[in-house]
C-alpha cells in the first residue's frame, strides 16, 4: 500500500512536469494565427487637446497551440494614439505570451494635438503584430478638429463669435449683464458634461436653414453600437435665460440631447417687448422640459419643440405667442405629461397666481399620449378664465375626450381646431425623427391664412419654402410646408 501511495505521488510529479512543460511551450508554425475582434478601430472625430474615452479590441488566440507575439508595434505618424497591452503603455511590446484558446485585451486612447488648421484632418496609424514570420495588423484612425475651447468663461464685453472652428465649453459659459452676444450661422457649441450656457445679457443667434447654429452635447462617439451618445438627452445642461436677461432672439438654431432646452426664467415684462423671440429652430430630446419658462413674454414662429420626458414646453405664467409651429412629444422613455403644459402657477406651489396668456395659430400639437395638453389653473379647472387664458386657432391637437379630460374642445378657446387626425410626420424612430409632414397629413391646407397676413416673419415656412404659392392654397399647419414630390419626367 506504501509503495502505491509513493508510484502515485511519483506519477503526480512526473504528470505535472509533462504538463507544465507542455503548457510553457510556444508553436513556432506560421500556420497558427492570432485574431482580433475587429481589423479597425476608429475614434469618431476628437477635439484636439482632449483625451477621449476609452476604447478597447480584442485578441484571440483561437488554436490549440500557445503563441508569443514577438512585438506589437504602434506605427504612426500624428502620436496622437495612446495604447495599453497587458497593463502597460507604450508604441512596442515584446514577447507577449497568448495561450491557446485565451483572449488579450488591448485599450487605446486618443489625444490629439492642436492643428492649426480649421478643418478635420483625417489621422491613420496601425498596430503591427509579428510573429512566427506573420505580420498582421490593426488600423487606427481618428479625425482631429481644432475648438475653441472655454472652461468657465464669463463674457464680459460685447463679442461677436464666428463659425471659423467649434466652441467647447466646459462647467459655464456666461454672458454678463448688459452684455451682447452674436454668434454666425453655421457655428458649433459642443458642451462638456453638465456644462451650461447661462444669459445675463442678451444672445442673438443667427443660423439659417442650410447653417443652423448647433447646441449639443461633446460625446462624439457611441454608448455602444448602433446608439450614438448625440441620441440621448441628459448630454450637457442647457441655456438659461436669467431675470437680468432682455431682447433676446434665437434663429436657426438646433439646440439637443440637454438636460433641458431653454429656460426663461421670472422677470417684470414690458407689454408687446419679447424677452426672447425663437424663430426656425428646433429643441429636441431633452430630459426636462424642452422650453421651460416662468412670467415671461416669448414668441415662438416656425419652430419645432420636440421630445421632453417631462414635457415639451412649460409655461408657467407670462405671455407666449406661439405660430406656425410643431410641439410633438414622441420621447420613448417614460413621459411625465403631455406635449404641451400650460398653468398660471408655478408647479408643486399653489400659492402665487401667475396670470398667464397664451395664443397658439397654426400649430401641430400631438404625440404618443391620449392628451397632449395639461391644465393647471388655480381656479381648479382647465377652461380659460382671466388669470388662465389661451387661445388656440386652426391647429392640429391631439386631445382624445375622457374622464380625465381638462379641456372643453366646444369652448371658445378652440377655433378651427382639427382633434386626434394624424399629422403624418415623415419619421418618427429612435433613429430619426423627421417633422415634416407627408402627403397623407391632415395638416396640410388647413391653416388659417391671416395669420400670414398679419404676421409676414410666418410667410416663409421653416426651410424658407414659401406659404403662399400661387395657386393661393391655405397654408399647411406647423413648421413645415408640405412640398409635393415632382414628377422626374
Amino acid at each position: 500500500m506504501k509503495n502505491l501511495f509513493l508510484s502515485f505521488i511519483l506519477f503526480s510529479l512526473l504528470s505535472g512536469v509533462f504538463f507544465s512543460c507542455k503548457d510553457d511551450s510556444f508553436t513556432g508554425n506560421s500556420s497558427y494565427k492570432i485574431s482580433f475582434s475587429a481589423d479597425t478601430l476608429s475614434f469618431d472625430t476628437v477635439f484636439t487637446t482632449i483625451v477621449t474615452p476609452t476604447k478597447r479590441i480584442m485578441v484571440y488566440n483561437k488554436t490549440s497551440e500557445n503563441i508569443r507575439i514577438e512585438n506589437i508595434t504602434l506605427f504612426s505618424n500624428s502620436n496622437c494614439f495612446q495604447v495599453n497591452v497587458n497593463g502597460k503603455n507604450g508604441t512596442a511590446f515584446h514577447d507577449v505570451e497568448l495561450r491557446s484558446k485565451d483572449s488579450l485585451y488591448i485599450f487605446v486612447q486618443v489625444m490629439v494635438n492642436e492643428l492649426g488648421q480649421n478643418a478635420p484632418l483625417h489621422i491613420l496609424d496601425s498596430l503591427v503584430f509579428n510573429y512566427n514570420n506573420n505580420t498582421q495588423k490593426i488600423m487606427l484612425q481618428t479625425y482631429g478638429q481644432d475648438v475653441h475651447l472655454l472652461k468657465k468663461v464669463t463674457i464680459e464685453q460685447d463679442t461677436h463669435l464666428t463659425n471659423d472652428k467649434p466652441y467647447l465649453i466646459y462647467d459655464t459659459l456666461t454672458v454678463e449683464d448688459g452684455i451682447k452676444l452674436e454668434i454666425d450661422a453655421g457655428t458649433k457649441f459642443y458642451f462638456h458634461n453638465k456644462a451650461t450656457m447661462v444669459v445675463k445679457g442678451s444672445l442673438n443667434i443667427m443660423g439659417d436653414a442650410q447653417n443652423p447654429v448647433i447646441f449639443r452635447g461633446d460625446r462624439l462617439d457611441n454608448l455602444y453600437s448602433g446608439l450614438p451618445y448625440d441620441n440621448l438627452s441628459g448630454q450637457w445642461g442647457g441655456i438659461i435665460l436669467t431675470k437680468e436677461s432682455t431682447a433676446n432672439r434665437i434663429n436657426g438654431a438646433m439646440i439637443r440631447n440637454g438636460a433641458f432646452g431653454i429656460q426663461v426664467d421670472s422677470a417684470e415684462m414690458q407689454s408687446g417687448v419679447y424677452r426672447l423671440v425663437i424663430s426656425n429652430s428646433q429643441i429636441h430630446n431633452t430630459k426636462q422640459a424642452a422650453l421651460k419658462a416662468r412670467n415671461a413674454n416669448i414668441y415662438v414662429y416656425n419652430s419645432i419643440i420636440s421630445n421632453g420626458t417631462y414635457t415639451c414646453v412649460l409655461l408657467e405664467g407670462g405671455e407666449y405667442l406661439f405660430n406656425q409651429c410643431t410641439i410633438a412629444d414622441y420621447t420613448k422613455n417614460s413621459r411625465v405629461y403631455g406635449a404641451l403644459v400650460l398653468s398660471n402657477h408655478v408647479q408643486f406651489d399653489n400659492n402665487t397666481l401667475i396670470p398667464l396668456k397664451a395664443e397658439f395659430n397654426n400649430c401641430i400639437i400631438y404625440g404618443t399620449f391620449q392628451q397632449e395638453i395639461k391644465t393647471d389653473n388655480l381656479d381648479g379647472n382647465g377652461d380659460a378664465t382671466d388669470n388662465f387664458n389661451y387661445k388656440f386657432r386652426s391647429c392640429l391637437i391631439r386631445y382624445q375626450s375622457g374622464k380625465s379630460s381638462e379641456l372643453n374642445p366646444n369652448s371658445d378657446a378652440f377655433e378651427n381646431v382639427i382633434w386626434n387626425e394624424d399629422p403624418g410626420f415623415l419619421s418618427i424612430s429612435e433613429e430619426s425623427y423627421d417633422f415634416h409632414i407627408d402627403s397623407l397629413s391632415a395638416a396640410i391646407g388647413k391653416g388659417d391664412p391671416q395669420i400670414i397676413t398679419t404676421y409676414p416673419e410666418c410667410s416663409t415656412d421653416k426651410d424658407g419654402v414659401s406659404r403662399t404659392p400661387a395657386s393661393g392654397k391655405n397654408p399647411d399647419i406647423g413648421a413645415y410646408e408640405y412640398i409635393p414630390e415632382t414628377d422626374p419626367n
